[in-house]
């Protein structure tokens, strides 16, 4: 899969969206043929069709280079838009979101649409390939017009063969275009800058809403004159795109999850425990300074009250929301095998289930679990109540599980459901099952330092004995990933740096954790996107493009330089099924010079003040030493020095040119006076040997 260009058309797209970009063609790539005069019509000067535009992009004959390393792994392109800031590469890439925004929400109908919202005020053409059955590319492109005049947006998807389909509720994706679609490519897009994907900064924010604003268990944040305070939500198109819980329908998903350009680093810094747990397993060495030894997991039961008591507030009372979880807790603890002799605990827990007529909200059941039970007690209830909770929740945002958990049929039939699913949505199932059924049940008063095992609130182990106790030798990272523990424990990680101290993941540097962040999330979709069955709800995407923005923030120059090879070797290390994920394509939009080192030329968009300008790139930048690039990639005017340094060598020139009798250069003329004095001390503080030594002996004359 390789995205190839973006065209804009100036007069439909308004100034706000376009920004300072021109009506231009925006190749991604440069081994397809375009001559500029292609784009218009000769005779009328008008633009020419996509249609017709297709048929004019010639991919050019060029040695074939790819960036994977196995034959069995999934085919890699990888490419970059650099530029100064304000060039337009974050427009760009806001484009690209519109288009595929508006191309989901012409196609995916009702309660599967996700909240999607069109994104008016754009009319542009995405031209992207993917290959065949047989390998031969075919190139595609998805066409988004607004007219102004009537406020009308039309989406088309063209192919090569000149073939068109007008995307519209009336052709909805699972049905008549389930094939094309079979021809698309989902969109991992990446970008932790917290000035960002903010929906008050992108055009197209809409009317908000007032709502009582509540914490994340469900309570009113604030009340004044006895009555919850109420937010305004607001409606905007960005949104759609942070789903998280739409079975990878939708074909883009940015991260991290934002609320009113907001995310929530707590939040991110768990999700991001959980993943690179998996991927260190596989990789100890992952980092070159660190490697992984150890796992660490901290049982907190209250998380998943907080959990339940938000989740109560949707169903009427609390007493019903009770009476349905524990039913669905009772169904998972017959499941599962649990005695009931470990189910009774006063008049809360009994005979495998709940004496609902004896509770009268979630409080007494939180108490129960906090004062009367052993921490084994408390871990085997927490983790049941868990998995009805999740089951309930699964059964109110997917479509595959969908039901109203009225009937004693529908309750059973959740049950049966996620238990027997394999995919992303029920991961979190699977967990908290091995969890039950191969420690707090088969283990029980196992020793580890002559401890109960799991009466520990935390544990510790290595990841060798982890690797051990779960049969993980040789396993993949979605095996992996299922015998982690549940959520109802906080994961870290152990790292070592040569003999010193060892350290967990949250005691690291935000270099070093952003890093791992960003790999993490990537890694994450992709085995995600793998692991999705297609069915009525779901389609499978064998094509993945990756956008990777403002990527090398908080990193070491060291781990720029590191960072594309760490990205390949992971995804090489996932061991994706080819005939599942075909191909990835990256772009990466960056301003690191150590990153564009490592990606073809020909494979660079540069940016100049929303103009292409790569005619006045001469030099290749694959191999190309880091000045070299800084000064003809990223267009430096001056030179390589600070910019303050830079005045003071302007002054001591200037001096050196008046005592020569020389008028100064005109670039010199607002650079003020100094003394001699000063000229020398400047001169010597200087770290460049040529520069200084050249300004010595200029001042020795």
């Amino acid at each position: 899969m390789k995205l190839i260009g973006i065209r804009i058309d100036h007069e439909n797209t308004e100034k706000a969206v376009k920004k300072n970009l021109k009506q231009e063609w925006y190749p991604f790539l440069f081994n397809y043929d375009l001559d500029k005069s292609a784009l218009s019509d000769p005779k009328t000067g008008q633009p020419i069709s996509d249609k017709i535009l297709l048929k004019y992009l010639q991919k050019m004959e060029v040695e074939n280079f790819t960036y994977n390393t196995t034959a069995d792994s999934p085919d890699i392109t990888i490419h970059a838009i650099v530029g100064k800031n304000g060039s337009g590469k974050s427009t760009i890439l806001e484009l690209f979101f519109r288009v595929i925004n508006n191309f989901a929400f012409k196609t995916i109908e009702g309660e599967e649409s996700n909240g999607l919202l069109e994104a008016k005020g754009i009319s542009a053409s995405l031209f992207y390939s993917l290959p065949n059955a047989e390998g031969e590319e075919i190139l595609y492109c998805i066409a988004s017009k607004w007219e102004k005049s009537n406020d009308e947006t039309t989406v088309k998807l063209i192919q090569a063969d000149g073939e068109t389909f007008e995307c519209n509720k009336e052709n909805p994706m699972l049905t008549d275009h389930a094939e094309h679609l079979k021809r698309f490519f989902y969109t991992v897009a990446v970008n932790y800058s917290h000035y960002s994907f903010n929906i008050f900064e992108v055009d197209g924010l809409k009317s908000g809403k007032s709502e009582d604003m509540y914490d994340d268990s469900g309570r009113p944040l604030f009340y004044k004159n006895g009555r919850p305070v109420k937010e305004v939500k607001y409606d905007h198109w960005l949104n759609g795109l942070f789903h998280k819980n739409d079975g990878y329908l939708t074909p883009i998903v940015l991260n991290p999850m934002r609320t009113k350009g907001n995310f929530d680093v707590n939040k991110e810094q768990y999700l991001s425990r959980q993943r690179l747990i998996g991927i260190l397993i596989i990789k100890p060495d992952f980092l070159v300074e660190y490697k992984a030894i150890g796992l660490q997991f901290n049982f907190m039961w209250k998380n998943i009250q907080a959990k339940l008591e938000q989740q109560s507030l949707g169903y009427g009372s609390e007493e019903d929301y009770a009476e349905l979880l524990f039913d669905i807790y009772t169904r998972w603890a017959k499941r599962l095998g649990v005695k009931e002799s470990l189910l009774k605990y006063g008049n809360v827990f009994s005979g495998g289930g709940i004496k609902s007529q004896k509770l009268t909200n979630l409080s007494t059941v939180f108490g129960c679990l906090n004062e009367t039970m052993t921490s084994l007690d408390q871990q085997l209830h927490t983790t049941l109540l868990y998995l009805a909770y999740k089951s309930i929740s699964i059964s109110t945002k997917y479509l595959s599980f969908k039901n109203n958990l009225i009937t004693e049929k529908e309750k059973q039939k959740i049950v049966e459901d996620t238990d027997n699913d394999n995919s992303h949505i029920t991961l979190k199932i699977r967990q908290a099952k091995h969890h039950i059924q191969n420690r707090l049940l088969n283990n029980r008063g196992k020793l580890i330092n002559q401890q109960p095992y799991i009466d520990l609130s935390t544990v510790k182990i290595s990841i060798d004995k982890f690797i051990e106790d779960n049969q993980l030798t040789g396993s993949t990272i979605d095996q992996i990933f299922d015998k982690l523990y549940p959520a109802n424990y906080l994961s870290d990680i152990q790292l070592q740096k040569g003999n010193e101290t060892p350290v967990t993941l949250s005691s690291m540097s935000s270099g070093e954790r952003q890093m791992l962040y960003s790999l993490s999330s990537v890694l994450y979709h992709l085995i995600n996107l793998q692991s999705v069955e297609p069915d009525t709800h779901r389609l499978r995407y064998s094509h993945i493009n990756i956008l990777l923005d403002e990527v090398e923030m908080y990193y070491h120059p060291e781990y720029q330089r590191q960072f594309v090879y760490k990205l390949i070797t992971l995804i090489e290390g996932l061991r994706l099924d080819k005939n599942k994920i075909r191909s990835i394509n990256i772009c990466i939009i960056t301003h690191s010079p150590f990153l564009l080192s490592d990606i073809l030329k020909r494979n660079i968009l540069f940016l100049q003040e929303g103009t292409v300008v790569n005619a006045l790139v001469k030099a290749e930048t694959f191999g190309a030493n880091v000045y070299d690039i800084l000064k003809n990639g990223f267009f430096l005017n001056e030179n390589a020095l600070g910019c303050f340094v830079n005045e003071k060598i302007k002054q001591v020139i200037r001096f050196i040119s008046i005592q020569d009798g020389v008028s100064p250069d005109e670039k010199l003329e607002s650079t003020k006076d100094i003394t001699a004095y000063d000229a020398k001390v400047i001169t010597n503080l200087i770290g460049d040997p040529f520069i200084k030594g050249y300004l010595l002996n200029r001042l020795g004359e």
